[in-house]
């Protein structure tokens, strides 16, 4: 059972109810009146525990109708495949069975994703996050020491923090693509920064933050507290993203 309070300023109180955060929660919203318009419109709250095409199918009913754009055929699916991926991460690595025991209490084996547009930065931001054991953990499960000691070793640290091993991750995932020729993993996440050659996409996971942005730009982070999961945030600009969701629309439907 989760147990919480209310915030007391109804802005929030009225922000988290048009988001979608209470009716995620299975919690009703303590604040009366319609939903109110914002500089910022909501793709409201989904969560599950595999990948889901629900926020995809929100985005495109958000986006699409006022607009009318011409498909970018040379980038076809890099906006679902960075959600993809990290919705993939979580369902198959961010909660092994041996790790449910856990100092907080948390949600099992579940992901919640959430979108925004904010007119007035004429931008869009996309967030994921897990309550797992986080991708620093996660790493030395899913690949051998030395292919971890490789990707560490290019880094130049012995002794990584959170944020280095967020970024050994990524390097383990861009040698995989090169070898196989094909997407694979973390390295994913950044396709839709690279596709639109502009916007962030910024993770936090455990004691770590990883920032990553337009021309392969990329900052490190290291925290003294944990934030007990992963949280994953993209932001681009509207008119960047909104071909490649056109033509997500047409290949997915």
């Amino acid at each position: 059972m989760l147990t919480g309070t209310y915030p007391k300023d109804k802005k929030l109180h009225g922000q988290m109810r048009d988001s979608g955060f209470f009716e995620a929660l299975h919690v009703k919203a303590k604040l009366d009146g319609v939903e109110k318009k914002y500089p910022m419109e909501y793709i409201k709250v989904v969560s599950g525990d595999e990948a889901d095409g629900r926020l995809a199918r929100a985005l495109r009913l958000k986006l699409l109708g006022p607009f009318d754009v011409r498909v970018a055929q040379e980038a076809k699916s890099s906006f679902f495949r960075s959600l993809s991926e990290a919705m993939t991460n979580v369902s198959q690595h961010a909660y092994p069975e041996d790790t449910l025991q856990r100092k907080i209490r948390v949600v099992p084996k579940g992901w919640w994703m959430l979108g925004h547009i904010n007119k007035l930065r004429s931008e869009l931001k996309v967030m994921i996050v897990d309550q797992g054991i986080g991708i620093p953990r996660s790493l030395p499960r899913k690949h051998t020491l030395e292919v971890i000691n490789d990707a560490l070793s290019q880094l130049g640290v012995f002794k990584p923090t959170d944020g280095q091993m967020i970024k050994a991750a990524m390097e383990v995932g861009r040698s995989r693509m090169r070898q196989d020729n094909r997407g694979k993993g973390l390295n994913d996440l950044k396709k839709l920064i690279q596709a639109c050659g502009s916007g962030r996409l910024r993770i936090l996971s455990n004691r770590g933050e990883y920032i990553y942005t337009e021309g392969g730009k990329e900052r490190l982070q290291a925290y003294d507290d944990s934030i007990y999961g992963t949280f994953i945030e993209w932001t681009v600009p509207l008119q960047a993203i909104l071909p490649f969701l056109e033509d997500d629309r047409d290949e997915n439907d």
